[in-house]
């Protein structure tokens, strides 16, 4: 039960109220200052089609963990006004491997938290069913 230590939990960055928390529990929340994100092969084709679009972003701050000039084996990406930082990372290259390969591996009960999301079907019918066809 809260008590009198009540407080307004909300968004900080829209200020959208969320739910009423204990003081305590409010202060040990934190806003998440980076968001990762996992690209498969990035060093070849997909960096290089993120890193022509990210150039036309005037307003980001961009930095790279390059392989060469044009391949890249993680990024990093910031709007100057916004504290949060999107971190693009090629699991490539610690899982060696063709993405159908990898999923033939996988023992499918293990699939069972994606199986239990409605929304997860489709995305678990194509990867475990179709296995060619990735989004």
């Amino acid at each position: 039960m809260l008590g009198k230590d009540r407080v307004r939990y909300h968004n900080h960055l829209s200020g959208k109220y969320r739910q009423a928390l204990h003081n305590q529990c409010n202060l040990q929340l934190k806003q998440r200052k980076m968001i990762p994100s996992i690209s498969h092969n990035l060093r070849n084709y997909n960096g290089h089609l993120i890193m022509q679009g990210l150039g036309k972003l005037p307003d980001h701050e961009i930095s790279v963990i390059p392989n060469t000039m044009e391949k890249y084996i993680s990024f990093s990406i910031r709007r100057r006004r916004n504290p949060i930082t999107l971190k693009i990372v090629d699991n490539f290259q610690f899982l060696n491997s063709s993405l159908k390969k990898l999923v033939e591996n996988l023992d499918k009960s293990k699939f069972s938290t994606m199986q239990s999301c409605i929304s997860c079907i489709i995305l678990y019918n194509v990867i475990v069913h179709d296995c060619n066809v990735f989004l």
